[in-house]
């Protein structure tokens, strides 16, 4: 379930193999765009998501909703069902912070993506062309966020210099940096 040239250099597909279409599975409740999204400015729609396994990682959604605050954009940060939004504290005016919305109906009408990247998100970003900021904290994310990067479709911040100004940096890169929304084309266009 991946496009052509996601996989791994020197690794060799067998001739059996046949890719498919990643088809993003993701409407399994009732949510929905909230109406802010949907009456929402010009300004970049950026989402940010740690999916729903690490979403609870220790000061990182804080720090990317620290790094958004004030900037020329739109944050909309995804905490999962499993976590209330109000446990993240104050946050800046431009970052709303939401449980869970089903990233087919709130992708098509993002600037960019900042997630932590995991393979299911990391490819309905790709299938919506999105620019990505990705902060691989485990597992399988290092692999993810290293082909990303190397089809030009991301920048990565590794764990250890996960911060503040990293991300603030990052967040420019993915909103002013055409090459990533280029890559990013490049491999939306490969999947369909």
């Amino acid at each position: 379930f991946a496009p052509p040239g996601y996989e791994i250099p020197g690794v060799e597909l067998p001739p059996t193999a046949t890719l498919i279409r990643p088809v993003p599975f993701d409407e399994s409740g009732e949510e929905r765009v909230p109406e802010w999204v949907l009456r929402r400015g010009r300004r970049p729609l950026v989402l940010a998501t740690l999916g729903t396994v690490l979403n609870r990682t220790p000061g990182v959604l804080e720090a990317i909703a620290a790094a958004a605050g004030g900037a020329d954009l739109d944050l909309v940060m995804t905490v999962g069902r499993d976590r209330d939004p109000s446990s993240l504290g104050r946050v800046p005016e431009n970052v709303r912070v939401e449980r869970y919305i089903p990233f087919s109906r709130l992708l098509p009408r993002c600037d960019a993506m900042i997630s932590h990247a995991g393979y299911g998100t990391v490819m309905a970003g790709l299938c919506n062309g999105l620019p990505m900021l990705l902060l691989p904290l485990g597992a399988d994310q290092p692999l993810h966020a290293a082909r990303c990067e190397a089809l030009g479709a991301a920048a990565v911040i590794e764990r250890g210099a996960l911060s503040e100004d990293a991300i603030r940096e990052g967040l420019g890169r993915i909103l002013g940096d055409r090459s990533l929304r280029d890559g990013a084309g490049a491999v939306k266009r490969a999947i369909e």
